[in-house]
């Protein structure tokens, strides 16, 4: 009861203290394998149930977005990808982690009361949108193939457009969470594993959202709160399969704070606590306040 009453009287001092001007917050999640303690079937049918929602809303629009002679208005879709889709926390991970995002995703949701956004949802319909493309453009009738050109320029576009409407849908949320897993990123040998070499990661797209989290604008927290907005990795086994080598591109982590389980825990006991006072303090507050996202 001592500690409780003591965590109390911190809460008004940090938000006199704590200044939220450049405010757009990252972090790396990390030590996850406790959440076995947590109920992992329940958690994840929430997770997904948010996720479907997001899959509705998505299909939704790229089926908007493809005129009846095949074309595809890029600037409305770039503009406007996500239009119904309102998130708190975009979280990145890769396609291997899948089922913990979900995890997450229905944890957040649950303990926390807040909206996440799966990033790995959207990539399958932008493989469906490829194909709408390619069958209208680039399939040969004669020889029953499709045109290695036309493809090409095909999947230029719907790469440079997805990555687009996913940078604009991280800068809409107020919080970035990074699955920082194995799978996700790793040394570029055991050696310098050991030796605490550079860390790198197999996919563009991870690639590309990292590098987001060092180049994406910080905002005001007040912009983030009046419209409140959430952000995934391609097919590195697929690419295996097609005999295609392994990229290996830089994962610059460094001066993104780290969220562990025990972090999230003590996250969802001051959720607890302020509902108990009746406090409207918004729940990523209370993560900021104790695990601040800047320096």
């Amino acid at each position: 009861m001592a500690d409780k009453a003591a965590w109390l009287t911190y809460p008004a001092i940090a938000r006199q203290k704590i200044q939220f001007a450049p405010m757009f917050a990252a972090y790396q999640i990390k030590g996850l394998e406790d959440f076995k303690e947590e109920n992992l079937k329940g958690l994840a049918e929430i997770g997904g149930h948010s996720e479907t929602l997001a899959n509705a809303a998505v299909s939704k629009s790229i089926d908007r977005f493809v005129k009846p002679d095949g074309s595809v208005d890029a600037a409305a879709m770039m503009d406007d990808w996500f239009p119904s889709i309102r998130a708190d926390v975009f979280i990145s991970h890769s396609r291997a982690d899948r089922d913990l995002a979900l995890v997450l995703s229905g944890w957040l949701k649950n303990a926390i009361g807040l909206n996440p956004f799966i990033d790995s949802c959207v990539w399958s319909h932008a493989d469906g949108l490829l194909k709408k493309m390619d069958n209208t453009w680039c399939y040969q009738c004669d020889s029953n193939t499709y045109s290695y050109e036309r493809r090409n320029v095909s999947t230029s576009h719907v790469h440079m457009m997805l990555a687009t409407a996913l940078t604009k849908m991280m800068d809409k949320c107020e919080c970035v969470f990074f699955l920082n897993t194995e799978n996700s990123v790793s040394s570029t040998s055991p050696e310098e594993m050991i030796s605490g070499g550079e860390n790198v990661t197999r996919s563009p797209w991870l690639f590309h959202e990292i590098s987001m989290l060092k180049l994406l604008r910080r905002r005001r927290l007040e912009e983030y709160r009046a419209e409140i907005a959430n952000f995934s990795e391609g097919t590195i086994q697929k690419n295996a399969n097609l005999g295609l080598p392994v990229f290996q591109y830089p994962a610059d982590l460094e001066g993104i704070p780290i969220v562990n389980w025990a972090d999230m825990k003590k996250w969802s006991f001051r959720k607890l606590i302020v509902e108990e006072l009746k406090d409207e303090s918004h729940p990523l507050d209370l993560l900021y306040e104790f695990k601040p996202p800047h320096p």
